[in-house]
This record gives structure tokens, sequence and C-alpha cells, in this order.
């Protein structure tokens, strides 16, 4: 499907990136993003008696969780703690802070293949043992109840949280007017805020286009929104997006 403009909705500075990337190849890029990040308090968690633990594990699952958890873990702490990260971009964030990070080997990057990456870690690990998984409010239940599972005490910490944002009146024009417009969408939070918020007729428009969905859970929410078109991207840096929106060109 032939489109000139692009909706982009993650957040900043990653939207206004790839959108410099759009333009070089002649698309129009529709700059929404859906949300801004804003840190949390925390500190290591005393359900789990982490400071008892004879082992310790801190789990990353994204950039910002590095960037806003990282600093608070006590310095005296880092040393005698095991580091995991959920992929390749937050193994990254933590090199350049000076950790090492266990990560999955390969794609899917997600809850399962970080847990089969550290099985040997958490089988024979002395007790007691205590994970904390630094997120987003809510985020990464599976990799928790995984955890559980085989018997760390474990608790999801927040670290940050995202702040759901109103379209401008000149994106949402933009988007209005668009003839053909694609979507890009990396999380299923800025899809159903958007289709809520905006105007019925803008989302049928929307709709309509190609949706370039970072994951397949992604691909599975697009459909259930209504999208009828719905393509997936190998992963949701901006590479990968702007790969797949190239090949789609082509196409």
């Amino acid at each position: 499907m032939a489109f000139s403009h692009v909706l982009l909705t993650r957040p900043q500075p990653q939207c206004d990136a790839l959108g410099e990337r759009l333009k070089a190849i002649g698309l129009v890029p529709i700059i929404m993003p859906a949300y801004r990040f804003e840190g949390r308090d925390y500190l290591p968690d005393v359900e789990v008696a982490w400071a008892e633990a004879a082992t310790r594990l801190l789990l990353f699952t994204s950039p910002r969780a590095v960037r806003y958890g990282l600093p608070r873990v006590p310095a005296a702490q880092r040393p005698a703690t095991h580091i995991a990260a959920i992929g390749p971009a937050t193994a990254a964030a933590l090199r350049a802070a000076g950790h090492s990070a266990l990560a999955p080997l390969a794609p899917p990057y997600s809850s399962e293949t970080l847990l089969a990456r550290l099985e040997p870690l958490l089988a024979s690990a002395p007790a007691p043992r205590a994970a904390q998984i630094l997120t987003a409010p809510a985020g990464r239940a599976a990799l928790a109840s995984g955890l559980r599972e085989r018997d760390w005490a474990t608790a999801q910490v927040p670290v940050y949280e995202r702040i759901l944002l109103k379209p401008t009146a000149e994106a949402a024009f933009q988007l209005r007017d668009a003839p053909v417009a694609a979507s890009v969408w990396t999380s299923a939070t800025a899809m159903q805020h958007l289709c809520a918020v905006l105007p019925a007729g803008t989302v049928a428009h929307l709709r309509a286009g190609v949706a370039l969905v970072a994951s397949s859970r992604l691909a599975r929410v697009a459909r259930a929104q209504g999208f009828g078109s719905v393509l997936e991207a190998a992963g949701a840096d901006n590479n990968a997006l702007f790969a797949a929106l190239q090949q789609q060109l082509s196409a």
C-alpha cells in the first residue's frame, strides 16, 4: 500500500529522530508522541528482604529503566548483584553505565527468552534469593511470575511512568488531511490512547492505512483496534522501524 505521510507516536527524542530519517526519503512525518516518561522514587524493596538475600538479581526491562533506576541502586550493592537486561538496547545502556548484563542472545526479546537465558543462575544460586524488576508500573508480569515459580522472592519496582499526552491541534489536522497515512506503534498504551482521543473520522482514516508495529503482541492489539493492514517490524528501535517502512514503500 502506497503512503505519503507517517504517523509517529513513540516518545521523544526517538520520535523526532525517526521523523528526520523519513523526511530524507521523501515521506512526511506527523509527530504525535502519545506519552512522555517521568521518573519515580525508588529504593530497594524490603518486601523481598533485599539486604539479607544471599543472591540478588536486578532485571532492567528497558533503557529507560536503566536511566531512571540504576542511579538509585546503592553503589555498594552493585558489585554483589547479578544484572540482567531484557534485550540488546537495554544491555547497551547498562554497558554505557559501566555494568555488564546477561541478556537474551537472539530475538524475540521477551520475558520468556530472558528467563531461559537466566535459567542456570536461577536454578543454582544460593538461597535466600531476591530479584527486583525495574520497569514501568504493572510491567512484565510474566517475568515476575516466572521468577516466583523458581523460588525467587520478586518485586516489580516501577522506576518510571508514562504521562499520556493530548495530540496537538496541528498534528491532528495534519493527520486528518493526509491523503494516505501509515502509522508506527511501539506501545499498546499509545495505540489505545490515541484511538480513544482522536476524532472518530480521523481514527477511521488512520485504520485504513498500514499500521507498522514492533511486536506480534502489538499486531494482535492493532487488529483488535480495527486496523486492517498490519505489518510487523523486526524490533522496536528506529533502525528496525525505518527498514520496515522502506521495505513497505518498495513492495
